[in-house]
């Protein structure tokens, strides 16, 4: 048998991103009771297009900071 487990949209918003401040890892402090799964599914609703094309300002934001793979690479959820 297989575990597959899905979370919600992944879209920080221009809140989260000034919080953040290039470090995400607060988003995921709690991520490790995703963590009974062979699988973890989740839905990156934004792009990761980088500073040079600009970050928009409004309540979501659809280029985020590259902060926010960093962050999420680091989330072990390894089972």
């Amino acid at each position: 048998m297989v575990n597959i487990s899905f979370t919600g949209d992944i879209l920080p918003s221009e809140r989260i991103n000034k919080i953040a401040n290039g470090d995400y890892s607060f988003c995921f402090s709690k991520a490790n009771k995703l963590s009974n799964c062979d699988y973890l599914v989740g839905n990156l609703e934004t792009p990761i297009a980088g500073e040079e094309l600009g970050y928009t300002n409004e309540r979501y934001c659809f280029n985020t900071p590259e902060g926010l793979l960093d962050a999420l690479k680091k989330v072990d959820l390894i089972c």
